[in-house]
């Protein structure tokens, strides 16, 4: 492979590598807020509500914490996955990296 061919394709993994901390950054500010309701909706007593197309409807505790744990455990499989494909990237970015020290093919 040539060195400029090596280049590209470590620029390429680094644009992914950022789409891909992005992705799970937003996923993990995500996964606080629905944590923060969740605590929040154990520790208060009283009538529970959630926002459904500009509308505020009243739903028992109980399915509404069942909703938020379901979405926990989504946001947590999404940012498993996104951690493995970071893993991946970065990985496949090394491997470049070493190329690019070798010298590659010699090719410039």
């Amino acid at each position: 492979m040539k060195r400029d061919e090596a280049f590209r394709a470590l620029q390429r993994l680094d644009r992914q590598v950022q789409q891909v901390v992005q992705q799970r950054n937003a996923y993990e500010a995500q996964l606080d807020e629905v944590r923060e309701a969740l605590r929040l909706l154990r520790e208060t007593s009283g009538r529970a509500y959630k926002i459904i197309a500009n509308l505020l409807v009243e739903e028992s505790r109980e399915t509404l914490i069942r909703e938020l744990e379901e979405q926990v455990k989504k946001l947590e499989q999404r940012m498993s996955l996104l951690n493995a494909q970071e893993e991946r990237l970065v990985r496949e970015m090394q491997a470049y990296q070493e190329k690019l020290k070798g010298g590659g093919d010699g090719s410039a």
